[in-house]
């Protein structure tokens, strides 16, 4: 279990370290009308009905709005945000959530599959702070999280389906950087995701907008 859990760490230290892959310049749009993902959606998605059909205008566009089956909610002090996404897979235990925020952030998303269990919460205050003292966008759980008034007062963008007061367990080390899959979304490390009280929006990273446009990028 020993020679598991330090050759677990290690992985976590490794993916933590991954350069960032750079947004493509050519394929890159300056977004300074775009102010929301209703915005983004307009833009990259189209309607409704081109989104049913695998029809987005941008190819790989995918939209996992506020709504059941899994409806996100807010918690976070940052309502809008926006960044490159790194994953992690846990099950009712958070020490990869932990490892991987207490890295630099540099702006990205962690999202976080925690198979949508609301038995236990899987961020709290203290590692939500130094998520956002570390320089990440935000946190999307498909789990729940704990101490709501004061991630309300982080600057840190936090959804997930809810709250449950017990922290998780550490006995399972979790799966960094995995392709995750929930709400009828694909979540790859290195795409891109913005999300506001509206809902969620992942791009391929080289469709990805540019600039300081959307009002949920790195220091809105």
């Amino acid at each position: 279990r020993e020679r598991r859990s330090m050759a677990t760490a290690g992985m976590l230290r490794t993916v933590a370290a991954r350069p960032l892959r750079p947004l493509a310049a050519g394929a890159a749009r300056r977004c300074a009308a775009l102010h929301s993902v209703a915005d983004l959606c307009d833009e990259y998605v189209g309607d409704g009905r081109a989104l049913q059909r695998g029809e987005p205008r941008c190819k790989g566009a995918q939209v996992l709005p506020a709504a059941p089956p899994v409806q996100l909610r807010d918690f976070g002090g940052r309502r809008a945000f926006s960044g490159l996404i790194q994953t992690v897979a846990c099950f009712e235990s958070n020490p990869a959530v932990h490892a991987m925020l207490s890295e630099p952030g540099e702006g990205r998303v962690l999202v976080v599959d925690g198979g949508g269990s609301t038995r236990t919460a899987l961020l709290g205050d203290m590692i939500a702070q130094m998520g956002a003292d570390n320089g990440w966008a935000g946190v999307v759980i498909h789990g729940v999280c704990r101490d709501a008034p004061a991630l309300a007062q982080i600057n840190l963008g936090v959804k997930a389906l809810g709250c449950h007061p017990c922290k998780s367990h550490k006995d399972d080390l979790g799966a960094p950087g995995v392709v995750l899959s929930f709400g009828g979304v694909t979540f790859r490390p290195g795409d891109w995701l913005a999300a506001d009280e509206d809902g969620i929006l992942v791009l391929p990273a080289d469709a990805a907008p540019q600039g300081e446009g959307f009002r949920g990028g790195v220091g809105a």
